[in-house]
C-alpha cells in the first residue's frame, strides 16, 4: 500500500502503526515527534496516535521541518532527551 508519497511503507509492519489501532500491549510511555509539513507520513496519523493512548502518549508538533529535517532540529532532540529522563527518573522513584 503506498504512502503519500506514492512509495510504499519502508517496512511490512508500517501499516500495523496507524492511529486507528490501539496495541493493548504497549505498556511503555510514548514519545511522538512529528512536523505539520510531512509530505511522506500525515500528521494527523500522529494525533490520532497521541489521541488513541491518552496520557500514555506525548505528542510534540514542529511546522517547517518535514519528515528527515526533524531527526537533527536541536529543540527536537532536546525534547526527546528531556522525555527520556524524566521517564528514567520517575521509574526510579
Amino acid at each position: 500500500m503506498p504512502g503519500r508519497n506514492g512509495r510504499k511503507p519502508a517496512s511490512p509492519r508500517a501499516p500495523d502503526l496507524t492511529g486507528a489501532r490501539r496495541h493493548t500491549d504497549m505498556r511503555a510511555p510514548i514519545l511522538l515527534v512529528h512536523d505539520t509539513d510531512d509530505d511522506v507520513a500525515a500528521p494527523s496519523q500522529a494525533r490520532a496516535f497521541a489521541d488513541a493512548y491518552g496520557p500514555q502518549a506525548r505528542l510534540i508538533e514542529t511546522t517547517g521541518l518535514g519528515h528527515r529535517r526533524i531527526l537533527a532540529d536541536p529543540e527536537v532532540i532536546a525534547s526527546a532527551v528531556e522525555f527520556v529522563m524524566s521517564e528514567t527518573l520517575a521509574r526510579r522513584v
